[in-house]
């Protein structure tokens, strides 16, 4: 429980590599399905006493544009490449000690190759089935270059350094983590599920029932809805790591 964890005070700096406008549908189950949001592609990243970590690795444009409906393509704005990212916080792909993966659908994983000194995290359950993808699901993942990843699996919940914990919150995909951060403003936890803050502001005919949002994109809807009941209980901060508030910050918190 979050309660547990040790106070430390790091700060969360968002790196934006683009953004683009998308259906809502994606992201809020069931509902919103003629609404359109601006969603992020980023990653974020954490100072760890000398060391760089990053949680996700983004993607660049030509991997979004590979993935994206000529609709989708026209609204992309890049922000910045991966390199001009990590220079705005004095970090270099060559400096990353951990990349930690919230899970391997191709927006959040496409630069970790570019990370040769780092340790990868990733839930075995996520890297298994990414090597092996459902039909339904092949389109999120690229198994050719996972491969070519040297990944540390983890399982379960996890102290990965001081303050820092994964912890496995399955639905949006097998193997998603989360990922809480002990911070001066509480613990602030990154959602790991793809979601914007919808998530956690059901309409109000529907908070009896739904306290939360079912992310969209599921490979279970229940264990979706659980998961991310789970986070949203245990962070003082949520940061859903599709919203563009988040993402345009300077620092969290």
């Amino acid at each position: 429980m979050v309660n547990k964890m040790k106070t430390y005070e790091y700060t969360i700096q968002p790196l934006l590599l683009g953004t683009m406008k998308i259906s809502k549908a994606y992201y809020t189950y069931l509902l919103y399905p003629l609404e359109e949001t601006t969603i992020p592609f980023v990653m974020w990243y954490v100072k760890v006493g000398d060391r760089d970590v990053l949680i996700d690795t983004g993607a660049s444009t030509e991997v979004i544009m590979r993935h994206s409906s000529n609709r989708e393509r026209a609204s992309y704005k890049r922000e910045a490449t991966f390199q001009e990212a990590l220079d705005s916080v004095g970090a270099s792909p060559e400096s990353i000690h951990t990349v930690i993966q919230t899970h391997l659908h191709y927006d959040h994983c496409a630069h970790t190759h570019l990370c040769k000194n780092a340790r990868i995290l990733v839930q075995e359950a996520e890297l298994n089935f990414a090597l092996s993808p459902h039909p339904v699901f092949s389109g999120l993942y690229e198994s050719d270059y996972l491969r070519e990843i040297n990944f540390t699996p983890v399982c379960g919940d996890q102290e990965v350094f001081p303050g820092i914990e994964v912890r496995l919150a399955p639905g949006h995909s097998p193997g998603t983590q989360s990922v809480f951060i002990s911070t001066a403003g509480g613990i602030v936890g990154i959602s790991g599920f793809c979601c914007t803050s919808d998530i956690i502001n059901p309409p109000e005919k529907l908070k009896d029932h739904w306290p939360i949002l079912t992310p969209a994109v599921h490979t279970s809807s229940l264990q979706a809805f659980d998961s991310a009941l789970k986070t949203v209980q245990s962070a003082d901060i949520l940061i859903p790591i599709h919203d563009i508030a988040y993402a345009r910050r300077k620092t969290i918190p």
